[in-house]
């Protein structure tokens, strides 16, 4: 009886929400941005990448200004309307968000997104998890 060797290829772990949400945020450089998490590494990846300032804000608190240029939600349990009412409350008029949620509720996030005055909104899909980002009400096409 012959014996067949098992080839065992090593995965290497997916990022975290946060990580895979902060690589489709664009632009970063002198970037204003409020995070709705408390995710240090995406904290540090932002300041890395050239943000100007970054606050971090517990998800369900309310915004302490309005001039934010990028509003990114990672916690993909957070409610897309305590999203949308913290991106009008927080984003700059030429402002944008991202938000990484469940797949299964990414076309009724776009589609609660553009009721609100969301503009020029994407999707990308993600393993278990899409991205999806939009230019604020504010901001013109």
């Amino acid at each position: 009886m012959a014996v067949k060797a098992l080839k065992v290829q090593l995965v290497p772990p997916l990022p975290d929400a946060g990580a895979q949400i902060l690589g489709h945020a664009g632009p970063l450089a002198g970037v204003r941005a409020l995070l709705s998490a408390r995710d240090v590494e995406v904290l540090c990846a932002l300041i890395r990448s050239g943000c100007r300032a970054v606050t971090c804000l517990k998800p369900g608190s309310k915004a302490d200004r309005s001039d934010y240029d990028l509003v990114l939600i990672s916690d993909t349990g957070a409610s897309p309307d305590d999203a949308i009412r913290l991106a009008h409350q927080a984003l700059a008029p030429t402002g944008r968000i991202v938000l990484g949620v469940a797949a299964h509720k990414a076309l009724a996030l776009t589609r609660r997104l553009r009721l609100n005055g969301f503009r020029t909104i994407r999707t990308t899909a993600l393993p278990g998890l899409a991205v999806v980002q939009a230019d604020g009400p504010g901001r013109a096409a």
